[in-house]
């Protein structure tokens, strides 16, 4: 009988150690190789245009002239703002492919219950602009020298706030403000502005979206409008109560690029502070508070000083002195004195003397020639040897005439 071999079992277990070292290493050599297969292509250039892609909003800070660029929020230490000035804003597209595009414009159309950015408006209609200026998130590969911009403005908005006085509309406060309403595109052309449609509720915080649909020319695109800030001189509550920006407190309103290509990442939002917005008060060419506070301060001091002081003494000093003391005196002397005393004077007195005297004297004491003599009241001459004749008394002086014709 064989004697079994102690050292069989060691054999055996070395060659199988051995034999499975061998297979180890051959997996391990043949996941190097593949691991250095898949290793290969990262380290080749990028070939996904999506990595390319890059979309940049911001917004200008008007402390400074021209404005300057920021990506970050406006606030007090940066602008200085007011109700019906105009926000700045650019996006900056890179890495598109030529061809059709659509991207969101989104605002808050109401923070907090009152109006924040009632509108979107020509980028530089109240501001100095410099598109191509440095800071923000970064500049347009399209600058400095811009092409031609393609210019189209936004639609006008027929949207009626609730609880306004009046039933305030939007396209009401376009026409109060007398601004302009375009957007801005470089590098491309605008096919279509459609909007803008609200969301939200107006007495909390609401939104308001335009969808524009564009065509680029090239991988790079810049768009540029601005964001008005509400006048509160226009929108006022049924209360009449102010409902414009300058009464936002609290968290700041915002602007925000959406849905490119309607995919969506790439996003963009900015904020503005309530700080960055002066109150209506201090601002007196901008708002409607200091031209009510000052016109009727000057009105109701300046007009009743001078009319019931001024006017009032003068006419009736010279109307109650000066006409009832040269009418009635002048008139009544004029008339009483001089007509009474010629007339009674003049007349009786003529009259009365002359007829009188002369004329009954002449025709009661005239006598005829044959009338024979009257001794009481005549006297007779004889003269040689002629009759006697009467003499009249009245021409004793005169030459006497005799009744027989002679004469002495």
């Amino acid at each position: 009988m064989a004697q079994p071999n102690p050292h069989a079992g060691v054999v055996r277990s070395k060659r199988q150690l051995y034999s499975g070292v061998i297979t180890i290493a051959t997996i391990a050599m043949v996941l190097g190789l593949f691991m250095v297969a898949l290793a290969q292509p990262t380290i080749s250039p990028p070939t996904v245009s999506a990595a390319a892609l890059t979309v940049d909003l911001d917004q200008c800070a008007n402390q400074t002239t021209p404005c300057s660029w920021q990506n970050g929020d406006l606030n007090g230490n940066n602008s200085s703002y007011a109700e019906g000035l105009v926000v700045p804003f650019r996006l900056a597209i890179e890495g598109l492919t030529a061809g059709s595009h659509t991207i969101h414009i989104n605002y808050d159309f109401t923070s907090g219950g009152h109006e924040a950015y009632d509108f979107l408006a020509t980028y530089n209609a109240t501001e100095v602009v410099d598109l191509c200026a440095s800071g923000g998130g970064g500049v347009s590969s399209l600058c400095p020298s811009l092409p031609a911009p393609n210019v189209q403005a936004f639609p006008s908005d027929p949207f009626v706030v609730p609880g306004t006085l009046g039933s305030l509309s939007v396209a009401g406060a376009e026409a109060f403000s007398g601004v302009s309403r375009d957007l801005t595109l470089y590098g491309g052309t605008i096919t279509s502005i459609t909007g803008p449609v609200h969301a939200g509720n107006t007495n909390g915080n609401s939104t308001g979206d335009f969808t524009v649909t564009f065509t680029s020319t090239g991988s790079a695109v810049l768009l540029a409008w601005g964001g008005h800030l509400a006048q509160s001189a226009y929108w006022i509550n049924s209360d009449g109560s102010p409902d414009g920006a300058g009464q936002v407190s609290g968290a700041p309103w915002h602007m925000r690029t959406q849905n490119l290509d309607d995919s969506g990442n790439k996003n963009q939002d900015r904020s503005i502070q309530p700080s960055a917005l002066q109150a209506p008060t201090p601002t007196p060419t901008n708002t409607p508070t200091d031209t009510r506070i000052h016109q009727p301060i000057r009105r109701r001091i300046h007009q009743p000083i001078r009319r019931p002081t001024h006017q009032p003494i003068r006419q009736l000093t010279r109307r109650r002195t000066h006409q009832p003391i040269r009418r009635p005196t002048h008139q009544l002397t004029r008339r009483r004195t001089h007509q009474p005393i010629r007339r009674p004077t003049h007349q009786p007195i003529r009259r009365r003397t002359h007829q009188p005297i002369r004329r009954p004297t002449r025709q009661r004491r005239s006598y005829s020639r044959d009338a024979p003599p009257d001794s009481g009241s005549s006297r007779s001459i004889s003269t040689r040897g002629s009759a006697s004749r009467r003499i009249r008394p009245w021409r004793v002086c005169s030459t006497y005439r005799i009744r027989s014709g002679s004469t002495t």
